[in-house]
C-alpha cells in the first residue's frame, strides 16, 4: 500500500473525528483534507459559522493568511 492509498484510507476512516477528503480520487502523492472542529460538525454548511470559518482558512493566492486589524 502506497502512502496515498494509507493516509486516504485513515482519513475516511476518521470521518467521525472531523477528518474529510476534499476530493475523492487522487491521481498523484498529494492528499487535501480538511479537519472540522466539532461545533461545525453536522451542521448546515451554508450556515454563518461555516461561512465565516471558510473565510478565514481560504487560500486566495495571496500571501496575507490573515486579514489585517
Amino acid at each position: 500500500m502506497s502512502n496515498k492509498d494509507y493516509l486516504i484510507k485513515e482519513i475516511k476512516r476518521r470521518k467521525a473525528e472531523g477528518f474529510e477528503l476534499v476530493i475523492e480520487n487522487y491521481d498523484l502523492t498529494n492528499v487535501c483534507f480538511r479537519y472540522i472542529p466539532e461545533k461545525l460538525r453536522g451542521g448546515d454548511r451554508n450556515s454563518p459559522a461555516w461561512k465565516s470559518a471558510m473565510d478565514i482558512v481560504r487560500f486566495d493566492n495571496t500571501d496575507n493568511l490573515f486579514p489585517p486589524d
